[in-house]
């Protein structure tokens, strides 16, 4: 399930990609074909249809790359949306934003999130630190969260 902020990025780039669409053409689009021709890019990206209100946050990368490689044709290719590194990449930026937000929640200076991260990883800074690494110190943070609640 996507958010509404999610919602509202999907529908954003959409439209950006049915007018980078629809330049080329010399009409415009029905309702039906737009509806037909978003679905086409989900089967495109995900192999099959399916509601972007039911995608998972993987899913919808790999849709927005789609959309994105219509709006900007000469940035990265439409085939490197599938790609493990595109994944993981935002998976590694999901997870760095939930620590974040962790950090403001138990009111953890960047200090001393760092000085965790020092000693589990080799003096890391916090935004290098890989998608496992970011996984482990979240753990290690609700670790600590579960310690002063008791």
């Amino acid at each position: 399930m996507i958010t509404s902020k999610q919602n509202a990025l999907y529908w954003r780039l959409w439209s950006q990609a049915k007018s980078a669409i629809e330049s080329n053409r010399k009409t415009k689009f029905s309702v039906d074909e737009t509806s037909r021709f978003r679905h086409e890019f989900h089967i495109r990206a995900l192999g099959r249809d399916k509601s972007h209100l039911d995608f998972t946050n993987r899913e919808l990368d790999f849709v927005l790359a789609q959309f994105r490689s219509i709006i900007t044709p000469f940035g990265p290719s439409i085939t490197n949306h599938r790609s493990p590194s595109t994944a993981a990449e935002a998976q590694r930026r999901r997870l760095y934003f939930g620590l974040r937000g962790m950090m403001r929640r138990l009111r953890l200076s960047e200090n001393y999130v760092q000085a965790i991260a020092d000693r589990m990883f080799f003096k890391i800074p916090l935004n290098l630190l890989a998608t496992n690494e970011l996984q482990k110190l979240i753990i290690a943070l609700k670790q600590h969260e579960r310690r002063n609640a008791a």
